[in-house]
């Protein structure tokens, strides 16, 4: 029984465990060179969007929380601790809160158009032909994130009718919102 557990390296207990385990894919050029040409905008590619979410503690928008808590019971101290939003991404992509040794989450940023999305299988496209859902494949630990959704939040206007004061703000609500909701939802893992 003991070989069982040789392959257990830990859990997540800060930003930096994540770290190593993730690798990010970009979308085509094409994405990319609409994300460099928003004015005001810092961040060169999709993934970086992705790893400072992962570095941030709280709510993104503190009015918009009590919907994420009564959805999944996610408390104050929770989204207080460093390591919350990493290692729910974690539970999320492989439905477990042990890293396994050897593996890796590999998160490929996607177009949702038929021709960028045209490489993929058809259930994945199928599963995500509203454009703004995250897509979880836990056995393999594979995530496909729309890369139009994060376009559409820094293309919009701010403040908005939501409260969101900035895209930042508006992204980090979309992706906490779809992070818990599949690790507690039971879409990707449990915590």
């Amino acid at each position: 029984m003991a070989s069982q557990f040789e392959g257990i390296e830990g859990r997540i207990t800060e930003p930096e465990d994540f770290a190593t385990i993730i690798d990010f894919v970009e979308p085509s050029a094409a994405y990319l060179q609409q994300l460099h040409a928003i004015p005001g905008h810092t961040l060169s590619t999709f993934g970086q969007f992705l790893y400072q979410f992962l570095q941030g503690v709280g709510w993104p928008l503190p009015s918009l929380a009590e919907g994420l808590q009564l959805l999944t019971n996610i408390t104050e101290c929770d989204v207080a601790d460093p390591a919350f939003r990493s290692h729910t991404f974690h539970c999320a992509a492989f439905n477990r809160d042990l890293i396994l040794a050897g593996s890796r989450i590999r998160v490929t940023f996607v177009g949702t158009n038929a021709h960028n999305a045209s490489s993929l299988a058809l259930d994945t496209r199928r599963a995500m032909a509203n454009g703004n859902t995250i897509l979880w494949r836990t056995c393999l630990g594979t995530v496909y994130i729309p890369a139009t959704t994060i376009l559409r939040f820094l293309q919009s206007n701010y403040p908005d009718e939501a409260g969101f004061e900035s895209a930042e703000q508006a992204i980090e609500h979309w992706l906490l919102s779809e992070i818990v909701t599949a690790a507690h939802g039971g879409i990707g893992g449990t915590l």
